[in-house]
């Protein structure tokens, strides 16, 4: 290598450093592989694995339950049973799940400390699991119905999400977005204007500040909102003719949101402030942006899609934070964390207050694992 080859690496490399320096304070991170249930697999791609502030990841493991000669439409082979799977937090090179609750079921979603565990089991509805004190807990039933689908938990316990009808599903004819607040006797319909006819709730943060969508009466247009801790309602979207959703919500009460204009494809994320969209983007215009979140501290993580990319190759992982948009794997390797010759981060997931990342490792010969990039301060 020359040089001039050297120095100019060594200055990209410092470029990098200072950049990322002022968005995220981690002076460097660990990688750690994700590894399979023993005889099992694992379910921790998108919304279906979440890592907590403990840096331990949650998410669904399938355990090997049997062996089935024949059965109608499939071959021979294992037999798989769901439970719910914890990941301890380590900087080991690899680590194994164990099962964080006996009954089957599979993980949905949890508060950020990864205390209420939210999981589909037909025998619990209505119910979350506390790790704390290792038990189901039964969820406060709004007035007009037996119970209700909790969206999002925070680390005190307040829930937000939509009510069922009488037939215990979400309403065809109007939903509404509810939230409770521990000690309350039943949770609260939150308002909106007179403009909209159904709302539903999806994040709520430490504060308690709601984020969901409202549609509009006649028009079927979904609107981002946020209901402030005080009760405020606020519309995050208000461009004609387009649609829009959140994404997420940080403590502080920013939003990131998703929206498009009726009649084309073009999807835009941005981060809402104070009022003030501030639109989140790709380099290359002709790129492409998905499975995108934001952590309680408004650190963005997602994939970007590279068409002109050679085939098998197309996606990596990015990071984005104060307008700064960020090629994850030089980020990383910016901080000292060293991969596989040939391997880069193509995809993030999700990422906790702390820094550290779920995301996805593609190797040189095209094989793909997921792992954990724990941030060290």
């Amino acid at each position: 290598m020359s040089s001039t080859l050297k120095t100019r690496e060594a200055l990209l490399a410092l470029a990098l450093t200072g950049c990322m320096g002022a968005a995220q304070a981690q002076s460097s991170y660990a990688l750690t592989k994700l590894s399979e249930p023993f005889l099992g697999k694992h379910d921790i791609y998108g919304n279906a694995g979440q890592i907590d502030s403990q840096n331990r990841v949650t998410a669904t493991g399938r355990y090997v339950s049997g062996f089935t000669l024949y059965s109608w439409g499939q071959n021979p082979g294992f037999t798989y049973t769901n439970y719910v799977s914890r990941w301890p937090a380590s900087t080991a090179a690899s680590v194994s799940p164990s099962k964080l609750i006996t009954q089957a079921g599979s993980f949905s979603h949890q508060s950020s400390d990864g205390s209420k565990i939210f999981l589909i089991l037909s025998a619990k509805p209505g119910h979350y699991y506390d790790t704390a004190k290792r038990q189901f807990v039964e969820v406060p039933a709004p007035g007009n119905s037996a119970h209700w689908a909790v969206n999002a938990v925070n680390d005190s316990g307040a829930m937000a999400g939509i009510d069922y009808d009488n037939q215990g599903i979400p309403s065809a004819t109007g939903t509404r977005a509810l939230r409770w607040t521990p000690g309350a006797a039943a949770p609260e319909v939150l308002p909106m204007g007179s403009e909209f006819d159904r709302s539903s709730a999806s994040f709520i943060n430490r504060e308690g500040a709601v984020v969901g969508k409202v549609e509009e009466v006649g028009a079927r247009l979904s609107r981002a909102v946020v209901w402030r801790e005080s009760g405020a309602f606020e519309v995050l979207n208000n461009e004609p003719d387009t649609l829009s959703s959140p994404l997420g919500v940080t403590d502080s009460g920013d939003v990131l949101i998703w929206k498009e204009k009726v009649g084309t494809s073009e999807s835009i994320y941005a981060v809402v402030s104070n009022g003030v969209t501030q639109s989140i983007a790709a380099p290359n215009p002709r790129d492409q942006l998905s499975r995108i979140t934001i952590n309680a501290n408004g650190v963005v993580v997602g994939t970007v899609t590279q068409p002109s990319a050679p085939e098998g190759f197309r996606e990596r992982g990015f990071i984005w934070k104060d307008g700064v948009f960020t090629d994850l794997t030089a980020w990383v390797t910016a901080k000292s964390l060293k991969l596989p010759q040939g391997a880069v981060i193509s995809a993030a997931w999700q990422i906790n207050a702390q820094g550290s990342i779920l995301a996805s490792l593609r190797e040189a010969n095209g094989t793909t694992s997921v792992v954990r990039l724990t941030a060290k301060p």
